[in-house]
């Protein structure tokens, strides 16, 4: 049994969540994603059964109350809310073996780390690392030991990049990392010329240009930076 832990989902939803969509809707075996529910407001409530009701692949979603909204093992009510959330790995839980699939290393990767703690021989264990989340963890000696737990206990962890594998190893040495850069589904994005034609025309692009962009939040570790001076290169070498 394959089960994605994963406390965010569609329809709210990050660039990892997309990851985690695009790569287990693709599954060759049947994945259940276990993950929170989206009801404070009507219309949220009303963009998750829509989302729901759709088909997607191999994925079978299960809500539930997943939510940890204090990461303090030193507080009651955050205690309460990791078994809670293994609880409910326990209930979905059908075959003696399965994988659990975690989003990151915390909250998510240590409700995997308790569930495997739990049946150690017939669970294994996948986190996977986008970085930031290693400089979180450095905030709080609390998290810190968290990730560092479920990165040693892990069965896998697979980073986004060369980088993040940096970023792991820095938090836990023995880890067992796998680098898997993300893909895009190109086909996404295909537009007919008609359509770039008027875009380049909208923008002032003349035909030909090379038109190179980034898509992410402004923030020190999406590194725009690296984008802007690999354009400045780009441009010095007539591309």
């Amino acid at each position: 049994m394959h089960l994605v832990v994963t406390q965010d989902f569609f329809p709210q939803v990050g660039g990892a969540h997309l990851w985690l969509y695009e790569v287990y809707r693709r599954w060759p075996q049947p994945v259940t994603v276990l993950t929170r529910r989206y009801e404070q407001s009507a219309a949220e409530a009303a963009a998750q059964s829509a989302f729901d009701a759709a088909a997607h692949g191999s994925l079978n979603i299960v809500r539930a109350d997943m939510a940890v909204d204090d990461i303090d093992l030193l507080k009651r009510s955050s205690r309460s809310q990791f078994f809670r959330a293994v609880r409910h790995v326990r209930q979905l839980r059908r075959d003696s073996h399965i994988t659990l699939h975690c989003l990151r290393a915390f909250p998510e990767g240590f409700v995997g780390l308790l569930s495997k703690l739990r049946h150690p021989r017939t669970t294994r264990l996948v986190v996977y690392a986008h970085g930031e989340e290693t400089l979180v963890a450095r905030s709080s000696r609390q998290v810190l030991l968290m990730a560092r737990l479920v990165y040693r206990f892990a069965d896998l962890v697979i980073a986004n990049s060369r980088s993040t594998v940096r970023m792991v190893e820095g938090v836990c040495r023995g880890a067992r990392i796998a680098c898997v850069h993300l893909g895009v589904d190109v086909l996404r994005y295909a537009l007919p010329n008609s359509d770039r034609a008027r875009y380049r025309s909208q923008w002032g692009f003349p035909e030909g240009t090379v038109v190179v962009s980034t898509v992410a939040r402004m923030e020190l570790c999406k590194n725009q930076r690296a984008v802007i001076e690999a354009i400045a290169i780009l441009c010095r070498r007539g591309v």
